[in-house]
């Protein structure tokens, strides 16, 4: 069995990644996160934005990131 189409609202994973709503949509505009935009509206599949959020992490979380 299929799992529904569940996909991330740019709200949604804004407010996981703690960043903007501004910055999302910026990144699935430049195409930096692989989004479809229905009408003024993106739609990020899920595991799209689970790898990203993922990555993000990863990044931030590498001892030789700290300041």
């Amino acid at each position: 069995m299929t799992e529904p189409f569940n996909p991330w609202s740019v709200t949604e994973l804004a407010d996981a990644a703690g960043v903007s709503e501004v910055y999302i949509r910026r990144l699935c505009a430049d195409g930096r996160i692989q989004a479809a935009q229905v009408g003024k509206t993106w739609v990020i599949p899920r595991e799209v934005g689970d790898q990203w959020l993922a990555s993000r992490r990863k990044k931030w979380d590498n001892p030789f990131n700290k300041k």
